[in-house]
């Protein structure tokens, strides 16, 4: 089944499907653990030594403690998801890897060491899948088995990647390959096949240039320093514990290849000089993380928000600022990508203005990719002419905020953002204020007006009035968009049927519903048809995108909950179940929108007829 209906906004995911490589920063992000330094090795040389690593029998294993294939869980739904996974898929992926965990643990070994083993483990993978996909014979394979080439679908969007994905998986498999082995070699030789074609079709693929203060040969005196300070690991480049590197060393960063997954962290960087700060704006990456930086130049400002000027996605994270001049702040707010600064406590109402001209991702690049947002979790107040200049932005992040006036509220949610031009984003526009938790009636009023948002994230509330539930109940979120209200501990049953007039909740604080409740929430959206909007004037009706409810919090449903459920809904989460029923399961069977725990997921398989287990199969692949 495929899960890229959790975009948070409903809109066709148009961007590429999940290749291996973006797998990289989620396997760091499933075993967070210290790793010793790496010493640095010559390009080519593998940095993890196999023969050194104790004997583990992976296969066995798996048999043993009847546990998912090490691997496969990046080729579930929810991982194929524009910009990052689904929160449900993240913690899919932690479930699995935390049993994988158990079961190497119970053969001796330290949480630490099982967590480098199993990462070692999908390294290989990788390592693996990167040699096969160079040495088949692609053209003698599609002529054989009469495949579609997969250079016409390595840009195409989900859907035409997935129905020709289970032909290639058969075929690759017919050489011996293992499923998930053979998963990741499809995935490898996409994103070859997608280097290569950006590479023909881009007039100035990306080169390093070092700066020319910066190109002393580190080797040709003593007086310079011959230790490579850059690690590379899964994908990440780091100066590890670090805080300071001398110019010259720069020279070692352009030996690496430049990748569009490439993450930079140089979070123990304290301070940079100008010249180090024109050379990371010029790496090509997805992130550059220098959030170990307590203050910048002007100069360091305009380098660094050049990083990555022409790639889709990218993050600029400086988050250990606690201040910026107001030039720094017209610098960054040009930074076409994600730009983090959850430091700053307080801005002045020109930075205000300076940062409400942040674009983010712009142009083409803006067309099918993910999204792009600007993060000031760090501000603790605002006034209502840096609201109204905040308000500006697209996608917006001010969780530090415990209260706002209702007419700072207003300025946020009623920006007469032009959503003609949106249309062309599958993401929408954004505004997280998840630290509220003081809501008044007038806020309430306020936020039924909102005409400018697509999502709106207050999962800080942890109640509501009946009043407020009447009158949130009446939210036009444009494009037909989603109202988190994870925070909510409870709701009756009148309130939860004012509320399932909005196309999309999240309301992963209940524990508990009555059939009444599941019964309103079966008809989310109701008649409701989102419009696109100007300033004062109708633009274009649309349809209303497939309703989508997360009831996370749940820990288990009765037959005639789930019975209402997939009867109107065409995207659930039930990511907290403990258990199901067969007669449940059969009935949660008939969505194909759904998420449950993975090991939940065999029991609604099995209730499937053959021909929508095939229909969810080749959704999955």
């Amino acid at each position: 089944m495929n899960r890229n209906f959790r975009s948070e906004s409903h809109a066709p995911i148009d961007a590429l499907f999940l290749t291996g490589l973006v797998c990289l920063s989620l396997i760091e992000l499933a075993f967070s653990v210290v790793q010793p330094p790496v010493a640095n090795v010559p390009r080519g040389t593998p940095q993890r030594q196999k023969q050194d690593e104790p004997n583990v029998d992976w296969p066995e294993l798996e048999q043993r403690f009847g546990l998912e294939p090490l691997g496969s869980v990046f080729f579930k739904p929810g991982f194929g998801s524009n910009p990052s996974p689904t929160d449900g898929a993240e913690q899919q992926l932690r479930n699995v890897n935390a049993k994988w965990e158990a079961a190497v643990m119970s053969l001796g070994h330290t949480e630490v060491e099982a967590k480098r083993l199993i990462a070692a483990r999908l390294d290989q993978y990788l390592s693996d899948a990167q040699l096969a996909a160079k040495n088949i014979d692609w053209l003698r394979l599609r002529q054989d088995y009469q495949l579609v080439d997969i250079t016409r679908v390595a840009f195409s969007g989900p859907q035409t990647v997935r129905s020709n994905t289970q032909p290639w998986l058969e075929a690759i498999m017919s050489l011996g390959y293992s499923k998930v082995l053979s998963q990741w070699i499809i995935q490898m030789r996409r994103q070859n096949v997608q280097m290569e074609i950006l590479k023909r079709n881009t007039p100035n693929p990306p080169v390093w240039q070092l700066p020319e203060s910066a190109s002393t040969d580190p080797r040709g005196t003593d007086s310079i320093p011959t230790v490579n300070p850059f690690e590379t690991n899964l994908g990440t480049v780091s100066t590890g514990e670090l805080t300071s590197i001398a110019d010259p060393q720069l020279k070692y960063l352009f030996t690496i290849q430049p990748a569009d997954w490439l993450i930079f962290d140089f979070n123990g960087l304290d301070s940079i000089s100008d010249q180090q700060a024109a050379a990371f704006g010029k790496l090509y990456g997805s992130q550059l993380n220098l959030n170990g930086l307590r203050s910048i130049t002007d100069t360091q400002a305009a380098s660094l928000a050049e990083f990555k000027q022409n790639a889709q996605e990218k993050t600029l994270s400086l988050d250990g600022l606690t201040v910026l001049t107001e030039r720094q702040a017209e610098s960054l707010a040009k930074f076409q990508g994600t730009l983090s600064l959850n430091g700053l406590t307080s801005l002045s109402d020109t930075q205000a203005e300076a940062f409400g001209k942040y674009k983010g991702i712009v142009g083409q690049q803006n067309q099918g990719f993910g999204r792009s947002e600007m993060l000031l979790n760090g501000l603790n107040s605002i006034n209502d002419h840096q609201a109204a200049s905040l308000g500006k932005i697209n996608d917006l992040a001010l969780d530090g905020l415990t209260s706002i006036s209702p007419e700072q509220l207003k300025h946020l949610t009623n920006n007469g953002f032009d959503l003609v031009h949106q249309r062309y984003n599958s993401t929408g526009a954004y505004l997280k204020l998840n630290g509220l938790t003081g809501f008044e009636d007038r806020h309430a009023e306020i936020l039924s007006r909102s005409i400018s948002r697509t999502t709106i994230q207050l999962n800080g509330l942890k109640s509501l009035t009946e009043k407020q539930a009447v009158l949130i109940g009446t939210l036009k979120l444009t494009l037909g968009g989603t109202l988190h209200l994870a925070g909510l501990l409870s709701l009756s049953d009148e309130q939860t049927e004012h509320l399932s007039s909005i196309p999309g909740l999240y309301l992963d604080g209940l524990t508990s519903i009555s059939n009444a409740q599941a019964k309103s929430l079966s008809q989310l959206g109701g008649e409701y048809r989102a419009v696109l909007l100007k300033p004062n004037r109708l633009i274009l009706p649309i349809s209303v995108p497939t309703p989508y409810l997360s009831l996370d919090g749940l820990h288990s449903i009765n037959e005639t909950q789930a019975r209402y459920l997939t009867s109107g809904l065409t995207g659930l989460s039930l990511g907290g179940l403990k258990s199901l029923t067969q007669t449940q399961a059969a009935l949660l069977s008939r969505m194909k929108g759904l998420y449950v725990p993975y090991d939940l997921q065999p029991m609604i398989d099995e209730s499937r007829t053959p021909d929508e287990k095939q229909k969810s199969h080749t959704d999955q692949d």
